[in-house]
C-alpha cells in the first residue's frame, strides 16, 4: 500500500527536482530482517512496457534521476526506488 506525502520543495530551485519531489510516493516494506516496516520512497511514471527500474548508489536518492526520469517515462513505465 502506498501513501502520498507532501514533500517540502521550498529549498528546491530546479523544475525537474520539484516535479520529482512532488511525485514521490511512500510504501511500508516488510522484511523478515526487521521487526518494523521500512518506509521506502519511490516514483513511477509512464505506461509503456517494458518497465525500467532505476536504482541509485550508496548515499544517494531517487532525486539523482531528476533529469533523466521524465525522458524515460515518455518511452516506458519508469520506476525510481529508494532502497
Amino acid at each position: 500500500m502506498s501513501t502520498s506525502y507532501t514533500i517540502p520543495t521550498d529549498g528546491l530551485t530546479e523544475a525537474t527536482s520539484i516535479a520529482l519531489a512532488e511525485s514521490l510516493q511512500w510504501a511500508q516494506v516488510h522484511t523478515s530482517l526487521m521487526g518494523d516496516a521500512i518506509a521506502t520512497a519511490y516514483v513511477c511514471q509512464g505506461q509503456e512496457l517494458p518497465p525500467i527500474l532505476l536504482l541509485h548508489g550508496f548515499d544517494s536518492s531517487a532525486m539523482e534521476f531528476r533529469r533523466l526520469f521524465p525522458h524515460l517515462a515518455k518511452q516506458a513505465q519508469t520506476w525510481a526506488v529508494d532502497l
